[in-house]
């Protein structure tokens, strides 16, 4: 009896012209609205209560309606949902524009609900909306109904900036929520840092080795190898020397002789290049270069005095032959 009353009164509202819903109202929002408006009739009459409510409301937003808030309210209450209800009884009394009868029903019915939910009533500055779990979000001032217990309401900042607050709601009780917009934070004027010094100019790099110096190191590697060669070849050769030696003393010869004595002049040849090679090599590879050439002094003060002879470190080594050997001599 009670669907039969409320579906009669929600084919009266149906019945109502449509071109009333669109009065005052931009030409897509009325017809927005009266598609969705009539959409929520269809679901009502053949009892999808849920989906006629989110139409109805649906209708609402997009053209304030009291009597469309008053009929979702009545489909959500035949789909078993009454924190919805009760929020759109809620808003259709505040709004104002309902018949009185109707006004009277909403409220008794809003009493009712509220005897069984909690809510929380939530103020805010002008442009926010607020949304108490997943229902619908509505502009604020608002009360937000739902059963006993913690909650989440999503607030909407009119920059668009989310937040969510937790909410503890009792039973037949209310909570209250008061959103205020966050202070401009203001920085003091900071001073200017002072300028920085500019940066000195980066060290010359430092002088890479002369020619001279590159090729002395080469000569004297060669000359240490030559020299070392030299020598271990004397080595060898002093040991066939002796070797010959002893084979003349245990059967003199003129061959024997003759071979022993060969073999001695060139271990004696090898022994003594090698020696001068090896020190020579040394003396090249290992002596200090001299320093690189300061910078010219400048135009206006003399020049310095040019080096004398003694002062140069320039290495010189020589070999020069003999008839029983070979000179080593050099100058430091």
């Amino acid at each position: 009896m009670r669907h039969a009353l409320v579906l009669g009164f929600t084919l009266a509202v149906f019945s109502a012209p449509t071109s009333a819903l669109a009065q005052g109202a931009p030409p897509d929002a009325a017809a927005t609205a009266r598609q969705r408006y009539n959409a929520g009739s269809v679901a009502f009459q053949q009892r999808r209560f849920v989906e006629a409510a989110l139409d109805f409301e649906a209708a609402s937003a997009a053209m304030p309606s009291p009597v469309t808030l008053f009929t979702a309210a009545l489909a959500w209450e035949q789909a078993n949902v009454p924190d919805r209800a009760a929020d759109d009884y809620g808003r259709c009394v505040v709004s104002g524009g309902l018949p009185p009868d109707k006004v009277q029903q909403a409220k008794d019915r809003l009493a009712a609900l509220e005897g069984v939910l909690g809510r929380v009533a939530v103020t805010a500055p002008d442009g926010w909306r607020v949304q108490l779990d997943s229902n619908t979000e509505v502009t604020t001032p608002a009360t937000l109904h739902g059963a006993a217990g913690t909650h989440t309401i999503a607030t909407r900042a009119p920059d668009g900036a989310v937040d969510h607050k937790p909410v503890s709601l009792e039973l037949a009780k209310a909570a209250t929520l008061a959103l205020t917009a966050p202070a401009a934070v203001k920085s003091a004027p900071t001073a200017a840092p002072p300028p920085e010094p500019p940066a000195p100019p980066p060290p010359a790099p430092p002088p890479g080795p002369s020619e001279w110096t590159n090729t002395r190191h080469t000569i004297g590697l060669v000359s240490l190898g030559f020299g070392g060669s030299a020598l271990l070849s004397g080595i060898v050769l002093g040991l066939q020397a002796k070797s010959a030696r002893d084979a003349y003393d245990g059967a003199p010869s003129q061959a024997g002789y003759d071979h022993a004595s060969a073999l001695q002049t060139w271990t004696n040849v090898a022994l003594i290049g090698g020696a001068v090679f090896a020190i020579g090599g040394a003396a090249l590879e290992f002596w200090p270069a001299s320093k690189a050439p300061s910078a010219p002094p400048p135009s206006d003060q003399p020049a310095s005095e040019p080096p004398s002879e003694s002062k140069r470190a320039t290495p010189l080594v020589a070999l020069s032959p003999t008839l029983g050997g070979a000179v080593v001599w050099g100058a430091f």
